[in-house]
């Protein structure tokens, strides 16, 4: 009966602490006693009710009667709890600890399949946390100004382009004057090369027009003299006259060709010239052709707005360098004037956490003063210190994935990747770095500087049998686990091999596809550790 009750408290206080938050089992049995044990069993006398004489008895006394009470409550009900020891049952084996299905479901007993699995047989070597180089932000002013506001804080988490600080900089104003006259210029510039465009198109229209008119002349001029010459061989023409028409025809054909000369120094095609010279209908606009004079001006032309393309984008460069957005920077270039500001929003380059903000709101800061330090901590570097006797270990490791605990964090388990292996020894220390890459949880929880313990496998163990590390327990010199039964489970002890931070090699004591006690196995061994104590002073359990 007095294993009955112990059992009880011991298992309702656990769940208790469940329900409150506890994180771990052993956190939940701490609070049924400092030792691990439940505190009816510190009276000695078994006919003293609370009134032993010690440094405090009366309160000593307080607490036996109320205890005594609540041992009273408990064997009243201990039917409803579901947990029997079997005590005063013959026959019934000494490791056995009856526990219904739904006492075990409401106190949150889990249990895992025992079955075959790799296992890494590891070594244990001294690691800390910090972040990886390139996570590493120091925010500084690109430019000289007045610091307008401050947007986070230490402790606050940013996202990429998240803005961090304004400032106003009254000097940035030149900048952008720069771009807006820059493409005012521009604009000017295409649209005076459109009009000499226009003009140099129309100019070539008008040559290939008087070519055609200067080749009808001749075509006119030329079949005159031939009727002269006709009306000559009958004397009804004198000589004078057709030398008269000769020299109309030599003039015309001179004119003609002086044309086509010209046309071909506007780039128009002598077989184009040709057909157009024949009649070919010319069209309103020429684009094939241009006066020399009008491309002269139009290379210039487009040497200015080269220049003044060159001079605005120099000035946005200069406002992209030191913070400016890319989109804001396009409405200058599109000569939007209301887009002037006097300014500048500094944007963090990409997620992370702010660790310091070095300046305050009004403070003047000058071009590369630090603002504020962001760390991205998604991604955490683990250094782990390996002596040089085992280097050679290391570097035949059996896998690159390596388990990483924290104590700081209960014992929080992390897997990391191996990046590289340090190519030299500390000559002080006689140590080489061992540098392993983790993803950390959701919560930021590693931390720069933290300690870890890593275990790097230097073998695999493959097909063994395995549990989870924490089913197993250490009692006295044996380590046991908690084998789930019909009506309960039963402490069985067992040979380990191998350990990771997860899994436990059997060597003996279990089988394949039995059940153990995972969660909630500390509270059970607990109560077999408080079978072999005294019984309570007082003998207040009632016998049922």
């Amino acid at each position: 009966m007095r294993f009955i009750l112990t059992m009880a408290l011991i298992l309702i206080s656990w769940a208790a602490c469940q329900v409150a938050g506890a994180p771990e089992e052993g956190a939940a049995v701490q609070k049924v006693s400092e030792e691990g044990i439940p505190h009816e069993a510190e009276s000695e006398d078994p006919h003293d009710h609370g009134h032993q004489e010690n440094s405090a008895g009366e309160i000593q006394q307080e607490e036996h009667e109320s205890h005594e009470e609540h041992n009273h409550e408990l064997t009243d009900n201990h039917e409803e709890t579901g947990v029997d020891s079997g005590d005063g049952h013959e026959g019934e084996e000494e490791n056995a600890i009856e526990l219904s299905a739904a006492a075990r479901s409401n106190l949150g007993v889990t249990t895992a399949t025992v079955e075959r699995g790799d296992v890494a047989v590891t070594r244990s070597f001294y690691g800390w946390v910090r972040p990886r180089p390139q996570d590493l932000m120091n925010v500084h002013s690109p430019i000289s100004g007045l610091i307008r506001s401050i947007h986070v804080w230490p402790g606050e988490f940013v996202e990429e382009g998240s803005p961090l600080i304004t400032l106003a900089v009254p000097e940035w104003l030149t900048l952008q004057e720069a771009i807006l006259r820059s493409v005012n210029e521009k604009n000017q510039l295409e649209a005076s090369r459109g009009l000499l465009l226009d003009m140099g198109y129309s100019e070539a229209v008008r040559l290939l027009g008087e070519i055609q008119v200067a080749h009808k002349d001749v075509e006119k001029i030329q079949e005159e003299l031939n009727l002269l010459d006709q009306a000559n061989g009958k004397g009804a023409v004198s000589v004078r006259e057709i030398n008269l028409k000769r020299g109309e025809l030599n003039a015309a054909v001179t004119t003609c060709r002086s044309k086509q000369v010209l046309a071909l120094t506007y780039g128009i095609d002598p077989v184009l010239l040709e057909e157009y010279e024949r009649g070919k209908e010319i069209p309103a606009r020429f684009d094939a052709a241009l006066p020399p004079s009008i491309r002269k001006e139009l290379g210039a032309i487009d040497y200015d707005i080269l220049d003044a393309e060159t001079r605005a984008r120099v000035a946005g460069g200069k406002l992209r360098a030191v913070g400016a957005s890319p989109d804001w920077i396009e409405e200058l270039r599109k000569g939007n004037r209301e887009a002037l500001m006097d300014f500048l929003t500094i944007r963090s380059p990409h997620a992370g956490l702010v660790m310091n903000v070095d300046v305050s709101v009004h403070s003047a800061v000058n071009a590369e003063d630090r603002l504020m330090r962001v760390i991205d901590y998604r991604k955490v570097f683990v250094d782990v210190e390996i002596p040089e006797v085992d280097i050679g270990k290391v570097m035949n490791r059996a896998s690159d994935v390596i388990a990483i605990q924290i104590p700081a964090l209960d014992g929080g388990q992390f897997l990391g990747k191996v990046v590289y292996l340090d190519t030299e020894v500390a000559p002080d220390e006689r140590m080489a770095h061992l540098v392993v890459e983790v993803d950390n949880d959701e919560t930021l929880t590693l931390r720069s500087g933290m300690a870890a313990t890593v275990e790097v496998p230097l073998q695999i163990r493959r097909g063994v049998l395995c549990v989870p590390a924490e089913s197993a327990l250490p009692d006295g010199v044996e380590t046991v686990v908690f084998v789930a039964t019909l009506g309960g489970f039963l402490r069985t002890p067992i040979e380990v091999g191998a350990k990771t931070l997860d899994k436990i090699e059997v060597k003996s004591g279990l089988s394949s596809g039995q059940e153990v006690a995972v969660r909630g196995a500390v509270p059970l061994l607990l109560a077999f550790q408080e079978r072999g104590r005294p019984a309570p002073a007082g003998g207040h359990g009632h016998q049922h």
